[in-house]
């Protein structure tokens, strides 16, 4: 939903399993950034590969590097190294660490919360890069979790500790210590908006207030 912009009752995505998507029912915002640049760089970044062969589209016209099964320390050096090198205009990186630790130990257990802190100090790892490539003055940098978890190691229910997740999100225009209220599909449209560019129709998302100063 963060990368589709809608909800799962939409897009049909309800399990760990799919097919390699092409977009043409719910694209994604690497998509729409593709679509309005198409010389873009951009790149994606995974330990679990499924985000790139069956959420992210999969079309030789857009053009996406697309690593997958890679330890969280690696999404982290690698992540880095690509932004360096290339300063791509969209990047996602998906770290696992926390949610196996959730489901091995319970969610907000001491192992739990030191896979966090690891977490932390990787998200730390990429922050540098974008301050170390000159784009800090330029950059959206946005972390969110998918979902929360129960002491037990379980998530998926309706529980505000499964459903309610971190959102936070760094900038030129953002509002700093700002209070919002979003849902996880509207990720898009927070994207789309730094960066210029118009929302697709598919798309079910909503621009937060007092997210941006302008």
């Amino acid at each position: 939903s963060m990368l589709l912009g809608v909800s799962p009752d939409v897009h049909g995505i309800t399990n760990n399993s799919g097919l390699p998507r092409d977009g043409e029912d719910f694209p994604s915002i690497f998509m729409a950034v593709g679509r309005a640049f198409p010389d873009a760089k951009m790149a994606s970044y995974v330990h679990w590969p499924n985000i790139n062969t069956a959420i992210i589209e999969a079309r030789e016209d857009l053009p996406i590097k697309k690593v997958s099964s890679l330890p969280d320390q690696y999404i982290a050096s690698k992540g880095a190294q690509y932004i360096l090198e290339t300063q791509p205009k969209l990047m996602y990186l998906h770290f696992d660490d926390p949610d196996a630790a959730g489901h091995s130990d319970g969610y907000g257990s001491k192992y739990h919360l030191d896979a966090l802190a690891q977490t932390d100090r990787y998200i730390g790892q990429v922050f540098q890069a974008v301050i170390d490539a000159g784009m800090a003055d330029s950059t959206l940098f946005i972390v969110v979790t998918d979902h929360g978890g129960t002491p037990e190691g379980e998530h998926g229910g309706d529980t505000a500790a499964e459903m309610q997740i971190l959102f936070a999100a760094n900038g030129p225009s953002i509002l700093a210590g700002g209070q919002i209220s979003l849902n996880i599909q509207d990720v898009p449209a927070i994207v789309a908006y730094a960066l210029g560019i118009d929302q697709l129709d598919t798309w079910n998302c909503t621009l937060p207030q007092n997210l941006f100063a302008d």
